[in-house]
This record gives C-alpha cells, sequence and structure tokens, in this order.
C-alpha cells in the first residue's frame, strides 16, 4: 500500500526508528517458566499427587512429598524432570511427570485508557502494540492512537504515533512488546477542552498502578488521593520493587508527561511526599538493583522522544505544513 502523503512518508520511518531504538523483540524460543505462571502437574503413576500451583515471586513451587523446589526459569519438560528426579528419592513408583502452563502471567502487558477491557493481558510470547490493544477489546470512540504511550518495564516512556501506522498500512513492522509493559491510549480532546469538559470520564475514575507492586492494575481514584496511598491500593510496594526509583506518567492536554520520584522516608523528590495523584495517571514502581539503572538519567532523552514523536504527529495532521 502506498502512502498518503509526502509528510507520511517523512514521519514513518522517524516513528519505526524512534520505536525500534527503545523497544527489542523478546526470545520466542521454547518458553520458560517465570514468576506467578500457574503450574498443572500430573503424575500418572500416582495421580493423588497431582498440583495445580502458582510460582512464588522467588521462583520456588511447594509441592507434596519434595517440599519446596525452584522451577523459573526452566522449561516445563526440564521442570519435570527435576520434580521427577526429586520425588523419585521418596517414591520410586514415580519416574514420569507433565508440567504444563495453565497461566502465563509471568509474560503480562497492562492496557490502561480507551480501550474496551483495560488491565492485564497474559501471553505465551507477547505480541505486538496494535495487536494487545485489539486483545483488551480494541479502541473505544474516544481513543486517540495518535498519541499511544508505552511504558517499558525499565520504566523508559515513548510516544507512538499508531494511527499513522496503520494509516500506512505498517502494522507488520511493529514489534512485539517486552513482558511488563504498560500501554496507555489517550481520549481524543479538542482545542481548549480538558478531560472532563470532553466526557471522557464517564468511567469510574481510576489511577493506574503497575511495576513491581504487589497487585498491579487499576485503582479506584479517592479525593486527595497521595502517591502512597495509590500504592498501598495496588497491595504496597513488592519484594523486587523500589521507592527510589517510582515513575508518574500523568495525561496532559496535549500529550503525557513523565517524571522520576525517589519516596523513600525522609527524602524530598519534586514534592512527590505531597502529590496528589490525577485521573488516569500511571505509577510505575521501579525494580531494586541493575533492572532500573540509567532511568532518572536518561528523562532528558525520554523527553526528546516523547516530544519528537509530538512535533512528528502535528507534521502528520497538518498535511506536512507547519
Amino acid at each position: 500500500m502506498k502512502l498518503h502523503s509526502q509528510s507520511l512518508r517523512w514521519a514513518l520511518p522517524l516513528l519505526y526508528l524512534a520505536w525500534a531504538s527503545v523497544l527489542s523483540a523478546q526470545e520466542t524460543d521454547t518458553y520458560r517458566i517465570g514468576a506467578e505462571d500457574v503450574l498443572s502437574i500430573t503424575f500418572w503413576q500416582q495421580p493423588d499427587l497431582n498440583q495445580i500451583v502458582r510460582v512464588r515471586t522467588d521462583g520456588i513451587v511447594a509441592l507434596p512429598v519434595i517440599g519446596e523446589t525452584k522451577v523459573a526459569g526452566l522449561t516445563t519438560e526440564e521442570a519435570a524432570e527435576r520434580i521427577v528426579s526429586r520425588i523419585s528419592r521418596y517414591n520410586r513408583n514415580v519416574s514420569q511427570a507433565l508440567v504444563q502452563v495453565t497461566e502465563f502471567n509471568s509474560r503480562r502487558v497492562f492496557v490502561t485508557g480507551n480501550v474496551g477491557t483495560p488491565g492485564r493481558q497474559t501471553y505465551e510470547v507477547v505480541p505486538d502494540l496494535w495487536t494487545v490493544i485489539r486483545d483488551a477489546g480494541g479502541p473505544t470512540e474516544t481513543a486517540d492512537l495518535s498519541k499511544v504511550a508505552v511504558v517499558l518495564p525499565s520504566g523508559e516512556t515513548m510516544v507512538v504515533n499508531l494511527s499513522a501506522i496503520l494509516s500506512a498500512g505498517q502494522a507488520d513492522t511493529l514489534k512485539p512488546l517486552l513482558p511488563g509493559t504498560t500501554v496507555d491510549v489517550p481520549g481524543k480532546l479538542v482545542p481548549g477542552s480538558t478531560y472532563r469538559s470532553a466526557g471522557l470520564d464517564q468511567r469510574d475514575p481510576v489511577v493506574y498502578v503497575t511495576g513491581h507492586v504487589v497487585t498491579p492494575g487499576p485503582v479506584s481514584l479517592e479525593e486527595q488521593m497521595t502517591i502512597y496511598d495509590a500504592i498501598a491500593h495496588a497491595g504496597g510496594v513488592g519484594p523486587t520493587g523500589d521507592l527510589k526509583k517510582v515513575r508518574v506518567v500523568s495525561k496532559g492536554a496535549d500529550h503525557p508527561v513523565s517524571f522520576d520520584l525517589d519516596l523513600r522516608p525522609g527524602t524530598k523528590s519534586r514534592g512527590g511526599m505531597d502529590y496528589i495523584v490525577q485521573y488516569e495517571d500511571m505509577v510505575i514502581v521501579g525494580e531494586k538493583g541493575p533492572g532500573f539503572t540509567g532511568v532518572i538519567t536518561t528523562i532528558g532523552a525520554i523527553a526528546a522522544i516523547i516530544t519528537s514523536m509530538i512535533v512528528i504527529a502535528d507534521y502528520v495532521d497538518n498535511g506536512g505544513s507547519r
């Protein structure tokens, strides 16, 4: 399919390069068990030992006879071999086991905003941005696909003009998302309006809390809710979470605005102690250790990406003229 205009020919390569520079495709080889996956473990020779278990955050499952066994990082075949190897020491009748993943919770994506069914989507292999949005019920009538915010597990944020990519028939160029990514589909605004005046807040008001919290997902927005309240409503910081590395992505009239906060007791980071969360804010709690390294130092580059995406979107919308 030919592109619609010279401006679109110019804009799409930049969109794609900005997208590819941040996203890297996940491995699509044999699935490896992860934390919070649910496993069905079947012992053909002794069915009374059959179990449905959830993998703990430390990668361990508790099983009869052998107790705790670490399975995270293993394929289902490797997990079965490890379980049989241990259980056969106590019960020689057991020489075979079948391990199946019934819930792929370690590979999940959160979709928020103007989609049919906001919330968590889980996959054996996480697909691309457009597929994830369709799996979440698709964009609503109020959705603005020209400014879709993608928040990576590291906290890096970018805005993608998905409508331009789809209009040009370039959906097949979209990269698979990384597990743990949050996608926010904003609503359309007319010049000078707000989300409330545009009628986009008819749904129950929520704030989205993701990242390394106990129960990521939407939290009902309450009056004068602080960022601490929002995290508490999501079950609090998880064992791998770090209050030093909290990112807030807030909706703006034109585009999302993101900033980082250090919420450890005794610190004062950009008014984080008193920050009142707003309608459909995203709060992302980072991970302890090197997994979140460099997020704060890259905020300038992230802001530049967001700005460039908005300039491109405006350029396309104006038919290549400013």
